[in-house]
């Protein structure tokens, strides 16, 4: 079965001979992405954006769930859908730890992880030394204002105060997110904790 813009589309190839050409869809078929695998002289003109393979038919609900997907608003709908195949999640969904590595589903896509692989390199870090907190931080699908890093001299309530003047580079292996550094205050000890917000539902 083949779709257009989360539309059926079997039975059209493109708009101008779409009464007479099929989407040939039979078991067996090269894939061809870019151009057509009998016409070379008739590439495709632009820029193809996140292209996804799976290993059976999606239904046509999940089809429709991944068309109406735009990269901000349900950027975080579309993550889960591509690391679990299910197209509805609850707030529990996102506080499961399925490859228990000590991180939630929401602390997983809002640092950069994996929830089917069990590491802890996206955990935020302290560098003692250095007096500095750092931590991945997404471009896009969560509004920066919702990393919120905070340090206490000693853990009593109402010591936490924000970090400020954040050093922020690009991520060396990731384009989808940034590294961010703050300063953590001077002094014999202290503590350090970063705020997600709170996960969709």
């Amino acid at each position: 079965v083949g779709y257009l813009n989360g539309q059926l589309a079997t039975g059209t190839y493109e708009g101008s001979v779409a009464a007479t050409t099929l989407i040939d869809t039979a078991v067996g078929n090269d894939i061809t992405l870019g151009g057509w695998s009998t016409d070379s002289s008739r590439p495709f003109r632009g820029a193809l954006d996140e292209v996804h393979l799976y290993p059976r038919a999606l239904t046509a609900e999940e089809v429709a769930a991944l068309a109406s997907v735009t990269p901000e608003t349900n950027a975080a709908s579309a993550w889960f859908f591509r690391n679990t195949g299910l197209t509805a999640s609850t707030a529990d969904d996102w506080q499961a730890d399925s490859d228990g590595d000590g991180l939630t589903a929401w602390q997983e896509y809002a640092l950069g992880g994996n929830p089917n692989l069990a590491s802890t390199a996206v955990r935020p870090s302290l560098d003692s030394v250095a007096r500095t907190f750092t931590f991945n931080r997404r471009r896009s699908g969560i509004a920066a204002s919702r990393y919120v890093a905070e340090y206490s001299p000693d853990l009593t309530e109402g010591s936490w105060t924000p970090l400020a003047n954040p050093t922020v580079i690009d991520h060396p292996s990731d384009p989808q997110l940034q590294k961010v550094s703050l300063p953590v205050p001077a002094g014999e000890k202290g503590f350090v904790r970063l705020s997600l917000g709170q996960a969709p539902e």
